[in-house]
């Protein structure tokens, strides 16, 4: 069962035009039945389109599927860190 994140919606980046550009529908569960192991899989949309991934206790994602744009690579991972900083290790 995914947990949903009531928060999603706040964190944003801002696109080169100015626009303001949303994670949402951000979910995250345990990767392994036993939740002391580290390790969740995601899944949020980000600009309309789905994305799925592994989030390493390292904080390194592992994309499935499809994987967003170089461009948007790096303000994403900082969205989900900030998520997952504070929905796992609060």
């Amino acid at each position: 069962m995914y947990k949903k994140s009531p928060f999603s919606f706040i964190l944003k980046s801002r696109e080169k035009k100015g626009g303001l550009v949303l994670i949402t529908h951000f979910q995250w569960k345990p990767l392994f039945e036993d939740k002391n192991l580290p390790g969740w899989r995601i899944s949020f949309y980000f600009k309309k389109q789905a994305f799925q991934a592994i989030y390493h206790k390292s904080g390194e994602i592992e994309w499935s599927g499809t994987k967003p744009d170089t461009e948007d690579e790096s303000s994403l991972k900082s969205m989900i860190h900030e998520l997952m900083l504070f929905h796992v290790y609060e």
